[in-house]
């Protein structure tokens, strides 16, 4: 069962608010405040105004490049991961996303921030709010696939305390490296 959390006063939507320490266990770095909210089907035309090739290349995705591309995309359809979430900057909106998906007793998590956003933090603090939803679950361990170029993205997993698990082989065209973090 999930724990209810708090609503934010002035927009009414459901909240995961940074903390003076992050749920990753960093200290947070910047003002801004992120919040995580479930991304509806309204949100699609903010979302592709987000989306640019190089995004979605570097995400494995089919181009997102139409409000139906953008709909699946929110949909989670053809993903391990059925819920996805809108990263929410208060003061810059929509950034990026974050995705999870229940599979017995393992999660796999997928997360992005636009170019814009990116190096400053807030994939971290993004992340961590992820983890807070999942603690709700009972589940033995957290998966997330990587490419083996990201390295910002491998660099912030292992802060967290995620290993490296094994090596995937190719994903469209690239190699890519699967990423466990034991719960139990």
């Amino acid at each position: 069962m999930m724990k209810a959390f708090a609503c934010d006063s002035v927009t009414g939507h459901p909240l995961l608010r940074k903390r003076k320490t992050c749920a990753c266990g960093r200290e947070a770095d910047h003002t801004g405040i992120l919040y995580l909210k479930a991304l509806q089907l309204s949100d699609a035309d903010y979302l592709l105004t987000l989306f640019s090739k190089p995004v979605w290349d570097n995400l494995g995705l089919k181009p997102i490049h139409t409000l139906q591309r953008a709909c699946s995309f929110i949909r989670g359809e053809g993903s391990n991961q059925d819920r996805r979430f809108g990263v929410w900057h208060t003061e810059h909106g929509l950034i990026g996303s974050v995705a999870y998906g229940v599979h017995a007793k393992e999660v796999f998590i997928s997360y992005w921030i636009t170019p814009l956003f990116q190096g400053q933090g807030y994939g971290r603090e993004a992340v961590g709010l992820l983890l807070s939803l999942i603690e709700q679950h009972d589940v033995d361990f957290i998966l997330a696939d990587v490419y083996h170029d990201n390295l910002p993205s491998q660099a912030l997993l292992q802060s967290i305390g995620f290993r490296q698990y094994e090596c995937l082989g190719k994903h469209r065209q690239r190699p890519a490296i699967r990423w466990i973090k034991m719960v139990r």
